[in-house]
This record gives structure tokens, sequence and C-alpha cells, in this order.
């Protein structure tokens, strides 16, 4: 088990950098082919569970993609959320620190990227524990969290993940569209 860790950090210190490179560059730059959309959801699931925030609530435990849905699924402690890439709208995106402690119990401040849906359309379906909708989280938009100390630690991270996510709505609309004859 211990050299199955192993394995995994030695490629994701060898895959991790080379898509942020690809991410992060600016289009029409360079001769490096675009990442598609498997190796978008990679790197979003491998930064989602990499930098997630620790406190046991905010935890992203798992994140899987249906690639026929493009539903992208993260697993929470009670439970998972259901985020529809076809109906975030890519303009909205938002970066902000925001700060989950309560009375008497500090927790680290949190790094999330908000997008809302498009008019008409639901960004999320949240679900509890017990598989039943969770309906004290809002429809019309998404958040991803992470924690702030671990974002800080890698450069240019939130630039490269909004893109990554940007990119992979793009992918997931142009699924959607019939072809040309």
């Amino acid at each position: 088990m211990i050299r199955l860790a192993g394995v995994c950090v030695a490629m994701l210190t060898v895959v991790l950098p080379a898509c942020y490179a690809q991410i992060a560059e600016p289009a029409g730059k360079g001769t490096r082919p675009e990442l598609t959309q498997r190796e978008l959801v990679g790197y979003v699931r491998e930064q989602l569970v990499a930098l997630s925030p620790s406190d046991g609530i905010n935890d992203n435990v798992k994140v899987s993609f249906a690639q026929a849905t493009s539903v992208l699924s993260i697993f929470l402690p009670n439970g998972r959320c259901d985020i529809y890439l076809k109906a975030l709208d890519t303009d909205s995106a938002a970066w902000e620190l925001f700060d989950p402690s309560e009375p008497g119990q500090t927790r680290e401040q949190l790094l999330r990227l908000t997008f809302n849906a498009e008019n008409g359309k639901k960004a999320r379906t949240c679900y509890d524990s017990h598989h039943s909708v969770d309906t004290s989280f809002s429809q019309d938009h998404v958040r991803f969290l992470f924690s702030q100390t671990k974002a800080n630690a890698v450069p240019n991270f939130s630039e490269a993940m909004e893109n990554a996510i940007k990119k992979l709505v793009a992918l997931a609309r142009a699924e959607q569209r019939p072809p040309l004859l």
C-alpha cells in the first residue's frame, strides 16, 4: 500500500505540472495541443482531492465524472453534489476567501470558486448520506472548495483551475450540439 502511494505521488509530481502548463497557457501561444476532456477532468479531480479542506465537513473525499451526462460528482463526508457542467455560466466565475469557523470552533480558511447557473438551469443537486436530495444547498450556483493554505503552495493555482473548469464547460456544451452535415 505504501509503495502504491509512493507511485501515485510520483505520477502526480510528473503529470500535474504538465497539465498546469497546458491549462494556464494563454490561447494562441505555443504549439502544445489542447488538453482532452479526460486530461482536464483528471487535473480538476486531482486538485479537488489534493487541495481539499481537512475539516471533516467541507472535505472533497472523492470526485467522479460521468462523461455521457457531463456531471461532475463531488463526494463529501455527509453526501455528494452532482454538478451539471453544461448549466454553468462561465462568465460568472468568482474567487473568494471564506472562513467556515463557528463560535468556539476555528477552522482553516477556504478558497472557493463559485459559478452561477445560466438562467433557468440547475447548476447542481446535492444529496445527503442517505441519498435523499438535500434542499439546504442552493441549486442556482456551485462552489468548488479548496484549502487556502494548500492552494497557496501551488503557483498560479486559481488561474489554472478556473481555466480548466471553463474548458470542461465548453467541451460539455460542444458535445450536446448536433453534428454538422
